[in-house]
């Protein structure tokens, strides 16, 4: 059987035997939507909330806060709906960054489409380390609040995000705004130091101390928030949308997602390769969401063939100089806990993984920088597949994740 393997722009072909495949995983596919009306309609029918109107009356000021280019929410097509709204009031934007880098010119115009010449010079972008932060308390799990001051000083605020799942924080959405969102770097660190938690995984939120944590930081946030949350389907299409309380929104969106966003399966398989799309496929830092999301599902002494460009490279770096030092992945992971660094959760969950798994990637990433986080470079992913094959046995099984950032395979219970 033959597939077609998306990489970036290009596709690569590969012939595999039916006999081996378990399944074939494709981005979900809608149906005709009109997904103007869908964003229109969650607005229109907020969920325990004032009406739109209602929550920008008595107020001459807001903020907006919007994804930066590693989310793929439609940011221009929500601003198409509310920017009649939004006329008579003196509009700021804050790109919630978290911890990542400031957006180029082109990721701007990605973000706000024609909007972006309209509000260009109303526009402020979160700096984890650099902004001015306000101190809101600290957590019961130790996590000191610190946000963004331009959050702090405004009356009403606007969320705009997407929903969909995250390989600790359960789901992407809602309270991440602020959390990683607009919080300094310390509080993000203090934060996913939390993901070295068991509870802390895909599409979990009841007992996931990483999302907890991100409640009580909301909850002492205490700003008015009319928060307009989508779910994304196949080409960045709308396919769902709520409005409103950022709680209830949230929800709302999350069981749509956990339903849209899951494939089931009878057995675990021997084999997966799992392919990592725009914008997960911009640095491997973004594309190990595509192992976290593919590993449950992978029987002990499997292989994980991982599709992405990284044209980007490895993305952050601490993950990559803490496992360099290490010899092998069963080195001791002795006082991580002590020392962590925001990206060592990568570092652990990957050293886990490899020691009782191969990780092979298919990627720009040199061999040499793959080799020092113990992962083995293939250069031809038909060539992979068959030597997998060929060490797993002829009748063994593999699944094929097109779409490896978003969907999570889970056993059929």
């Amino acid at each position: 059987m033959r597939i077609k393997i998306p990489y970036e722009e290009d596709n690569l072909t590969i012939d595999v035997d039916k006999k081996n495949i378990a399944g074939i995983i494709e981005p979900k596919k809608i149906k005709d939507v009109n997904e103007k009306l869908l964003i229109h309609e969650a607005i229109k029918n907020p969920v325990n909330s004032k009406s739109f109107k209602g929550f920008l009356s008595g107020t001459k000021e807001i903020l907006i806060i919007v994804n930066d280019a590693t989310r793929s929410t439609p940011t221009e097509k929500v601003l198409d709906i509310i920017h009649e709204n939004l006329k008579e009031k003196h509009v700021k934007f804050l790109v919630g960054t978290g911890s990542h880098r400031k957006p180029t010119e082109k990721e701007f115009i990605k973000i706000f489409g024609k909007y972006y010449d309209i509000y260009k010079n109303q526009i402020n972008v979160h700096d984890a380390k650099k902004s001015e932060f306000v101190n809101l308390g600290t957590t019961d799990f130790g996590t000191e609040v610190l946000i963004n001051k331009i959050a702090l000083k405004s009356e009403k605020i606007i969320t705009i995000g997407s929903v969909e799942p995250h390989y600790f924080a359960g789901f992407t959405g809602g309270r991440k705004f602020l959390l990683p969102g607009i919080s300094a770097f310390s509080s993000i660190e203090q934060n996913h130091k939390l993901s070295l938690s068991p509870g802390s995984q895909v599409l979990a939120l009841k007992g996931n101390p990483v999302n907890e944590d991100m409640l009580e930081a909301l909850i002492k946030f205490d700003k008015r928030i009319f928060s307009i949350q989508m779910v994304m389907g196949e080409e960045d299409r709308v396919c769902y949308a709520s409005a409103g309380n950022i709680h209830n929104s949230f929800i709302k969106s999350v069981n749509f997602a956990k339903k849209f966003f899951t494939y089931e399966m009878k057995d675990k398989v021997d084999i997966i390769v799992a392919v990592m799309r725009k914008p997960y496929s911009r640095d491997f830092y973004q594309s190990h969401k595509g192992l976290e999301n593919c590993k449950s599902v992978l029987k002990k002494d499997g292989i994980f063939i991982m599709v992405s460009k990284c044209c980007d490279g490895i993305g952050k770096q601490a993950y990559y100089n803490l496992l360099k030092t290490w010899d092998s992945p069963f080195d001791t992971l002795e006082n991580i806990e002590k020392n962590y660094k925001l990206g060592y959760h990568i570092a652990i969950k990957m050293v886990e993984f490899q020691r009782n798994n191969k990780f092979w990637v298919i990627s720009d990433i040199s061999s040499k920088t793959l080799e020092k986080m113990f992962i083995k470079k293939k250069y031809c992913i038909q060539e992979a597949i068959d030597k997998a094959v060929q060490v797993k046995g002829e009748s063994a099984k593999i699944l094929f994740n097109l779409d490896a950032g978003n969907i999570v395979p889970l056993i059929k219970s």
